[in-house]
């Protein structure tokens, strides 16, 4: 693979520094999420309010990777979107997107605020003391609760949308949305597609999977 093939294939793929981020904070909501929701019914005891630490310690440690991605993604272009994908879905995408960052943002800092309210410090991996962003309000920790719970409802629809979309490109549609975020950039699936659906160009730098005789083009890679 020549040097301009090799290029071209890494400005189709998001930046490993944006790869960690993505699954790094994935996988620390698809935790916190359902700890979230189990330690709530839970009575109190050393029990819950353990538990309670640790879905603390992860929201802040969610806000503040969510932060330094947004950092980084200021300075680190991320790749163009798939040329074959209409322009409607290029919008839903973004909105998507920055809803999820909303709400990797907006629920940490309800939940801090809420147990600032409630009285309860937040000690950071029982070492950092954050500040109390509100002195002791209950009537103030009850109203955050209800709002910290309906935004946990929020982002399990917006989550299982976000899934489902991306399955859907990379199963149904076979555009390879999802590897783009995959460490090894490379199809789920040998037949997948990287040519738009309604235009004839190149959008890896990799050829087209088939010439106009129909023939797989095995050997655009080779020549390069």
């Amino acid at each position: 693979m020549g040097a301009n093939t090799a290029t071209r294939l890494r400005s189709t793929s998001y930046s490993w520094p944006a790869k960690g981020f993505h699954w790094l904070i994935a996988l620390l909501i698809l935790c916190t999420l359902p700890l979230g929701f189990y330690m709530v019914g839970l009575p109190l005891a050393p029990q819950k309010l353990r538990l309670f630490n640790y879905h603390k310690w992860i929201g802040i440690t969610v806000l503040a990777l969510t932060v330094l991605r947004l950092l980084w993604r200021l300075s680190a272009r991320p790749p163009d979107p798939i040329a074959s994908t209409p322009r409607w879905q290029h919008v839903l995408a973004a909105i998507a997107h920055a809803t999820l960052y909303l709400f990797t943002i907006v629920m940490p800092i309800t939940g801090w605020v809420m147990s600032s309210a409630y009285g309860f410090p937040t000690v950071l991996f029982t070492v950092i003391q954050l500040p109390d962003l509100v002195g002791k309000n209950k009537a103030l920790g009850d109203l955050l609760r209800t709002v910290h719970d309906g935004l946990a409802w929020g982002l399990v629809v917006v989550l299982s949308i976000h899934i489902a979309a991306a399955l859907w490109h990379q199963f149904v549609l076979r555009d390879n949305v999802l590897g783009r975020m995959l460490f090894n950039h490379g199809p789920l699936d040998p037949a997948i597609r990287y040519e738009p659906h309604q235009s004839h160009t190149d959008v890896t730098g990799l050829g087209n999977p088939r010439d106009d005789k129909g023939q797989r083009n095995s050997n655009r890679i080779d020549n390069d």
